[in-house]
This record gives structure tokens, C-alpha cells and sequence, in this order.
């Protein structure tokens, strides 16, 4: 009985060798092939070709152009102060208008045709307004 049990225990193991061998290699080709895919990455995402070659120095064939002698201004610079001054013409446009940029937004002119005198009742105000803000600003 001895001998039986001991054959039926071999049998058992026998046929158990075949699914741990399987399942082993399962095993192993999952982390041979997961190593193999992080040495690819690795070596992929590294510049190994271009430290692995020399750099040679390029030998130019012609000459630069050698630069003129210029002489530069030295010494103390004035600068000249301007009074800024708003004008306009006697019958101003509404371009002209627009372009005054006394406010922080600009004045967009109304649909509809322009009238002359409005233009310059609006340019003379402006000038007011502008001169009246910089006398403020100085003091």
C-alpha cells in the first residue's frame, strides 16, 4: 500500500508539472517582455547616437569680411524737452478727432453724416479739457 500511495503521489505531481511550468512561464515571459519594454524605452529616449559620435570642427573655406572702423559718440547727451500741445485744424474730420486720444477710450464718431460745427465745438472742448487735465497734472 506503501508503494501504491506513493506511485498515486508521483502521478499527482507529475501532471501538476506541466500547469506550474506553464504558469512559471507565463510568469517569466510577462517580466522578460515588461524589462525588455523599459530597456527600450530607456534607450530610446536617450540622445545615445549623438554622444556616441565626435564633433569635427567645420574649416571655413573663405574669409569674413573684416567689420569698418567707426567712431562712436561719446560724452554727455542733452535732451531737449517739448511741451505737448493739443491742436486741430479750424473745421477738424472725425478721423482727426478720433485720433486725439485725450481719453483712455477713444471717441468712435455716431452714424450719420458729420457736421462741421459740431467738430469744432467738440475740438475747442476737447483742447480745454486737455490743457485744464495738464495744468492739473503739473502742480
Amino acid at each position: 500500500m506503501n508503494n501504491i500511495f506513493n506511485t498515486s503521489l508521483h502521478k499527482k505531481t507529475l501532471s501538476m508539472q506541466p500547469a506550474k511550468i506553464r504558469r512559471l512561464t507565463k510568469q517569466t515571459l510577462v517580466k522578460l517582455s515588461a524589462c525588455f519594454l523599459a530597456l527600450l524605452l530607456v534607450s530610446a529616449s536617450l540622445p545615445l547616437p549623438a554622444l556616441a559620435s565626435t564633433i569635427k570642427p567645420s574649416k571655413r573655406t573663405t574669409k569674413l569680411p573684416v567689420p569698418p572702423k567707426v567712431k562712436v559718440k561719446t560724452g554727455p547727451r542733452t535732451l531737449k524737452k517739448f511741451k505737448s500741445q493739443l491742436s486741430f485744424k479750424a473745421t477738424p474730420t472725425d478721423q482727426e478727432i478720433t485720433a486725439a486720444r485725450v481719453f483712455e477710450e477713444p471717441l468712435i464718431p455716431m452714424p450719420g453724416p458729420s457736421i462741421p460745427a459740431e467738430n469744432a465745438a467738440l475740438s475747442k472742448a476737447l483742447a480745454f479739457s486737455a490743457a485744464k487735465t495738464w495744468r492739473m497734472c503739473l502742480h
